[in-house]
């Protein structure tokens, strides 16, 4: 989902090649230049190598130069049942 801060978030499709186990692992890479207007998204599957989503976004994304940070949630659409989330790695990088 992306949302430039306001209104309601825009949801991706990541299709059929978005296997939801836990046996998958994940790379997510995202970028957002200095004065861009683009935010380049890349999602691999660590397992296969089957590249999952690698495009970029400039609709409904924060304003040029605001600072973007990390943060992770899970839901497994059923109130009482319960959810698991590992992040092995975390890894920021500024152009700045």
């Amino acid at each position: 989902m992306r949302n430039d801060g306001s209104g309601i978030a825009t949801k991706v499709d990541l299709g059929p090649n978005m296997a939801r186990g836990t046996t998958q692992g994940y790379d997510l890479i995202m970028f957002l230049a200095p004065n861009s207007l683009d935010l380049n998204v890349q999602i691999i599957n660590l397992n296969t190598g089957i590249e999952i989503l690698n495009t970029s976004y400039n609709t409904d994304i924060p304003a040029v130069n605001t600072g973007l940070a990390f943060k992770c949630e899970v839901r497994n659409g059923a109130v009482a049942a319960a959810d698991n989330i590992e992040c092995a790695k975390i890894y920021i990088e500024t152009d700045y």
